[in-house]
Parts: structure tokens; sequence; C-alpha cells
């Protein structure tokens, strides 16, 4: 050694085999060694005269300041990623609690129409014209058009209800009399012969008025079930002379 710093003190660079033949090759070498405890990088520079390796010079710098350096940035950039992920978590909540709001306000509004079966409400519906405007247009004309069929459900079981009680009305006065009419010619003694006449007489019209009926009532149901209705003039007056003596029986 022929020299040396002050800065070295006690200390020398160590120079190992490898970087000892390379320098002889007249390559510079550069490691990384622990000098008394304390990690340096060393740089050596062969001195070449007249062909021959004469002499060698060392430099080495600490890297306690790199290292310094090194864990300063890692944790920086621990910080700063952990503080980039919280801001993006929270930041993303509230965006997908922004977007997903209105999906909720027309959650809450279709269940509470199924719960409620109440067809005439809508959801709310955004100007937008986005997809989630779309989805609320659509959903809505949905709901027009259930409402249209509940509405027309409930008429025609509202109109097959007073049709059943017109209907069971209409047949309980000719098999009334029919029945009393039977009742009549199983007397005994038994009627006239006149009254039996009269009496059977009122049971074939009975039956004509219930085959009268019977016809009425497809002829309704067929009408209900949008069929064509042939339509014929009434005689009034046999109309009306049918519904006078059903009255006055």
């Amino acid at each position: 050694l022929v020299d040396r710093n002050d800065r070295l003190g006690d200390s020398e660079l160590p120079l190992g085999p490898e970087a000892m033949n390379a320098l002889l090759r007249g390559d510079s070498w550069t490691e990384q060694v622990d000098v008394d405890g304390v990690p340096m990088l060393v740089y050596s520079h062969p001195q070449v005269r007249d062909g021959a390796v004469v002499a060698v010079l060392q430099a080495g710098a600490s890297l306690d300041l790199l290292d310094d350096y090194l864990r300063g940035l890692r944790l920086s950039l621990l910080f700063v990623t952990g503080l980039a992920a919280a801001i993006a978590f929270v930041g993303g909540w509230f965006l997908a609690g922004a977007a997903l709001r209105p999906i909720d306000r027309i959650t809450r509004a279709a269940h509470q129409i199924g719960v409620a079966r109440d067809f005439s409400r809508r959801v709310p519906q955004s100007r937008a014209n986005d997809e989630l405007g779309h989805l609320a247009r659509t959903f809505n004309d949905m709901l027009a058009q259930l409402e249209a069929a509940y509405v027309s459900v409930a008429e025609t079981l509202e109109t097959q209800r007073r049709f059943v009680a017109d209907a069971s009305h209409e047949l309980r006065t000719p098999l009334t009399t029919i029945r009393g009419n039977a009742e009549l010619l199983g007397l005994d003694p038994p009627l006239s012969h006149p009254d039996r006449k009269a009496a059977l007489a009122d049971i074939v019209g009975e039956t004509d008025r219930l085959i009268a009926l019977v016809a009425d009532l497809l002829v309704l149901a067929r009408a209900d079930a949008g069929r064509q209705v042939e339509r014929a003039p009434v005689a009034m007056d046999t109309l009306l002379y049918d519904v006078v003596r059903q009255a006055r029986l």
C-alpha cells in the first residue's frame, strides 16, 4: 500500500483474487465489499507502464447513505401506495354508490310495487338518455302493459261474476216452474184434463225457455271470447209478451 486517504484511517480496501486477475489483464474492477462492517462500493483501476501493471488505484464510497435513501424511498413508496390505494378505495366506493343509487331506487320501487300489487305506480325515471334511463323507461312501459292486462282481467272477472249471477237468476224461474208443474202432475187424485194439459204446456214452454237461455249464454260466451256475433232484428211484441207472462207466474 503506497498511499491512502486520511478518511480511510486504519481501514484497507480489499482486493480479492478475481479482482486481481482482472486488474492484471488491464481491466478495471468494481465490487461491493464489507469494510469493517460498513458496506462500500470499491472501484479499482490498474496503472499500466510499458505493458505491465505497476500499481492499482482504488476508490471506495460508503453505501450507508444510499441505503438510507433507498430505505426512505421504500417507505415513501409504501406510504404513497397505501395512501393512493385508500383514496382509490374511498373514491371508488363513492363513485360506485353514486352509480348504483339509481338502480337501488328502481329496485326498491319495483319491490314496493310487487308487494302492494299497485301497477299504476311507476319507478323513478331520469331524463338522462343512458342505460339507466332506458332501463327505467322499459320497466315503466312493462308496468303500463301489466296495468292494462290487470285491469282487463279484473273487468273480465267482474263481468263473469255478474254473468253467472244473472244466469243463475234467469235459470231459477223456469226450473222452479217445471218442478211445480211436475209436482202438480203427480198429485193424487190427478188433475183434470184441462189442468194437466196446461201444466204440460207450461213445462214445454219453460223447457223452450231454458233452451233459449242456454243458446243466449252460448252467444254471450262467444261474444266475450271475441268472436263475431250475428245480429238480427228482434220482435219486441213477442219479447214483451214473454216478459209479462213470466211476471204473472
